[in-house]
């Protein structure tokens, strides 16, 4: 978690301090409770002293806000044992991420991928490492920080799905690998990977990052890999003729859970592209 001002860092002064900034912008605009500020920096491992610490920490996101906007005294207001934290609309990076991300997704499902792309790019740009890195994971924070990366991953993919479907199978390659390198039990990024080998016309490659897929999951989390990935696989075996075809690019929007589509192939197993590509 950061406090950034004109592309400038505003010191926040310590893990702890970043720790309560961050479960007040994540509950922007709404009153916490010292309580739950106690659960967010500690855990189950409060000091005795923890309130007074955290009047002490908030004093200093106060201090931050002070330096990072003209109206920052107003920013963080204190009630009765609680605390809010004042931000207007565009000034967590996380809400404009989940905005530009649907943005994407709507023109996603209209066929509309060459627009998805670039809005796409800038909410993965928004990204610096991992969520609220500088924060102790407690186990009342934890859980909130997993599903911000799941959904930067998400995003990640509907990227690879967006260029699949505008025929940028060399770019889905490298970028599908490099994210495989940091998260190898994702089926939705081995998808990307085997059907862009495969329209690049290396089908022994797409079923060898198939081999690797399984062998990987199964090793790692002792199961086969679902519907998605094995459809995608027997459609890569059978040379069908659908991996190739033009198709609404929606379909890398849905869920990899869905049972298999009549047929047995899975939902999203034949990306778009646009035609004469």
């Amino acid at each position: 978690m950061s406090l950034t001002v004109h592309d400038a860092d505003v010191p926040l002064g310590g893990p702890k301090v970043a720790a309560v900034l961050t479960a007040l912008a994540l509950h922007a605009n709404q009153w916490v409770s010292l309580d739950r500020l106690t659960a967010a920096v500690w855990g189950d491992t409060a000091p005795p002293s923890a309130r007074v610490n955290l009047r002490g920490y908030a004093a200093r996101v106060r201090c931050a806000m002070r330096t990072a906007a003209p109206d920052g005294d107003d920013r963080l207001t204190s009630g009765r044992a609680r605390y809010r934290l004042r931000l207007d609309p565009g000034e967590l990076d996380v809400d404009v991420f989940h905005a530009l991300a649907e943005q994407a997704r709507a023109a996603l499902r209209d066929g509309r991928a060459g627009e998805a792309i670039p809005l796409l790019d800038r909410a993965l740009a928004l990204w610096h490492g991992e969520p609220a890195e500088n924060v102790p994971r407690v186990p009342t924070i934890e859980p909130l920080l997993t599903a911000l990366e799941e959904r930067r991953l998400a995003v990640a993919e509907e990227r690879l799905g967006a260029l699949l479907a505008r025929g940028e199978d060399a770019l889905v390659v490298s970028a599908a690998r490099a994210m495989l390198a940091d998260h190898p039990d994702r089926e939705r990024t081995w998808g990307p990977l085997i059907l862009a080998l495969y329209r690049l016309g290396d089908v022994a490659g797409a079923l060898g990052a198939y081999g690797q897929a399984r062998a990987g999951i199964a090793r790692r989390l002792g199961i086969e890999p679902g519907p998605y990935l094995t459809g995608l696989h027997q459609m890569v075996l059978h040379r069908d003729p659908r991996l190739g075809s033009c198709a609404p690019a929606a379909w890398w929007v849905t869920t990899v859970d869905q049972p298999p589509a009549p047929g047995g192939y899975p939902p999203g197993a034949v990306a778009a592209r646009p035609a004469g590509r």
